[in-house]
């Protein structure tokens, strides 16, 4: 019998679209190539996820790349909070999952500027139990490593057999279902309704 409902947060519940946000800068294809690979695809990214480096210490290891001036960085990086948006066509979701009785938990790799900003935004997060989210953890602790996922069991006393588990990226989904748990693969966040319907959620 399922209890507990586990929801990724990036392209399930967060709008999460690097590139989108770079065309609107009116960016031309090289320069979006460059913020792409030199921060959204660079490691300093994932870092800020594990919560290992400070933003200051990111600023400088991009710009230290040779490819992006620190004020370009930092302006993107400050911007981030406006590409964090909801996905207005699922947030409602939530808190039927939850009316239906259902514990609701956050497992999501985040940085903790854009994180804190968004938790204080938006209400939907009010309609969780929980959660674990990566850059409180410490090193190495960032889906799909294992140990994430450890913690937030052992936290909240979850049972495998019991839980749903949410999430845009195959890889991760995969990892919980080692564990025991049900995964939902949404790389569509538009699938969202459909595939909670099929599971008897709502």
């Amino acid at each position: 019998m399922i209890k507990n409902v586990i929801f990724d947060l990036g392209r399930a519940l967060i709008n999460f679209d690097p590139e989108a946000y770079l065309e609107e800068l009116r960016l031309d294809k090289e320069t979006r190539k460059i913020y792409l690979d030199d921060i959204f695809k660079g490691h300093e990214w994932l870092d800020l996820d594990r919560g290992i480096i400070t933003e200051e210490q990111a600023i400088k290891k991009i710009v230290a790349k040779g490819r992006l001036k620190e004020g370009a960085v930092r302006k993107i990086l400050d911007a981030r909070i406006s590409f964090f948006t909801e996905l207005s066509l699922n947030i409602p979701l939530v808190k039927k999952i939850k009316d239906n009785g259902y514990k609701l938990y956050i497992l999501s790799n985040f940085p903790k500027i854009p994180f804190e900003a968004i938790f204080k935004k938006y209400e939907f997060f009010r309609n969780f139990d929980g959660g674990v989210v990566s850059y409180e953890e410490g090193v190495n602790v960032i889906k799909p490593d294992s140990k994430i996922y450890d913690i937030l069991l052992s936290r909240y006393n979850l049972l495998p057999q019991e839980t749903i588990f949410i999430d845009d990226t195959l890889v991760n989904i995969e990892k919980a279902e080692e564990y025991g748990i049900t995964g939902i693969h949404l790389p569509d966040h538009t699938e969202l309704r459909k595939k909670l319907i099929e599971k008897g959620l709502i």
